[in-house]
């Protein structure tokens, strides 16, 4: 029986404290640029392993054609690969020259 007006006689509990305020959302900027560029040629069987990886990665990419029979290669092409072969990977890190994965067992 005294247990039962000791429950009257104890203080409120305190308040919960507020809820955290949520973090600022971060700063527009430009948009990105695919971090993965392709260098690439339809009928070679070799360029066609790299793509089906980045297919089946889901991985945002971009592919740029590269003609084998009509005429020289670009000078850009011949940079990046100086053998002139397909496929090239080009990974786009935010540095002055991407970093290149010439060959299509090591993509």
């Amino acid at each position: 029986f005294c247990g039962f007006f000791y429950f009257f006689f104890l203080p409120p509990p305190p308040p919960p404290p507020p809820p955290k305020p949520p973090p600022p959302p971060p700063p527009p900027g430009p948009p990105a640029a695919p971090a993965i560029e392709l260098l690439s040629a339809s009928p070679c069987p070799f360029a066609q392993k790299p793509r089906i990886l980045l297919a089946e990665l889901a991985l945002p990419h971009t592919v740029t054609e590269i003609s084998l029979y009509s005429g020289p290669k670009p000078a850009w092409f011949l940079d990046a690969n100086p053998a002139g072969q397909v496929p090239v990977l080009l990974l786009h890190d935010g540095a002055p020259k991407p970093q290149v994965v010439p060959e299509s067992d090591a993509i």
